[in-house]
């Protein structure tokens, strides 16, 4: 359905609305205070990617951006390699740039979620969408949020020598420099320890960590590993806006 159109409009007619887009950008569109409950499962960091117009992220309204490349997250993501040129929607005229891009005037990003250049962009830019979320929930309403981690790559692809080189920093780093740009925050083959960044930030941003539900995935299919245990989990998240009127019926 097109969300041309007020909310009200919109649902005036029927009882179920499906509406398609960024996320930012349709959660900007709703009324406030409205839904009793969001379940989402937003792009994991530097798992895959998705063919998907970039976005325009922070920066200043109104800049003549000057777009410098940034390199994909430094993932197992990173080994498929470089973004892609496709037209954004945040951008006029005919103007086309590849995604994963920052702007030398105002820092603003053009990517997609789950692509960006550090794990704290990725947590930054999470933070920022459901703070819309938090806006259109009622007092009384709960969010589930089904994150998983991501593995630091290993540093072994991607050498300066390779045919692509550059689609990773692997070829750059050393001292056990991570993602971070901090040295040891994430070496080599760690844990990034996403879904824990992701639950922190969201408690500094005002939301109540009320749940920690594991997902078991029973018969799943297991992952090609010999230096680790499987993970057959995934974690769901429930958080509120307050502290004692969010009503959770499992």
């Amino acid at each position: 359905m097109s969300t041309e159109g007020t909310y009200a409009e919109l649902t005036k007619h029927v009882r179920n609305v499906v509406l398609t887009g960024p996320a930012q950008m349709i959660l900007s569109t709703l009324p406030a205070d409205i839904y009793h409950l969001c379940v989402t499962s937003p792009p994991y960091f530097g798992q895959r990617r998705y063919p998907t117009p970039p976005l325009i992220w922070g920066g200043i309204l109104g800049c003549s951006h000057q777009w410098l490349e940034t390199p994909l997250p430094d993932t197992k993501m990173a080994e498929q390699g470089s973004t892609a040129t496709v037209k954004s929607p945040g951008l006029t005229g005919e103007q086309r740039i590849t995604a994963g891009q920052v702007c030398a005037v105002c820092k603003a990003w053009c990517g997609s979620l789950g692509e960006e250049p550090t794990d704290a962009m990725y947590i930054e830019h999470l933070v920022s969408i459901f703070d819309q979320v938090r806006r259109v929930l009622r007092p009384d309403g709960v969010l589930f949020v089904n994150i998983a981690d991501t593995y630091a790559a290993s540093g072994g692809a991607h050498k300066s020598h390779h045919a692509n080189p550059g689609a990773s920093r692997s070829a750059v780093r050393s001292g056990g420099t991570g993602p971070t740009g901090t040295p040891g925050d994430a070496k080599p083959r760690d844990m990034m320890l996403i879904p824990e960044q992701f639950v922190l930030a969201m408690r500094r941003a005002g939301w109540y960590m009320r749940a920690k539900n594991v997902w078991r995935k029973v018969g799943g299919l297991g992952e090609p590993v010999q230096n680790r245990s499987v993970q057959s989990h995934e974690m769901v998240y429930g958080l509120a806006e307050d502290d004692g009127c969010s009503k959770i019926d499992c």
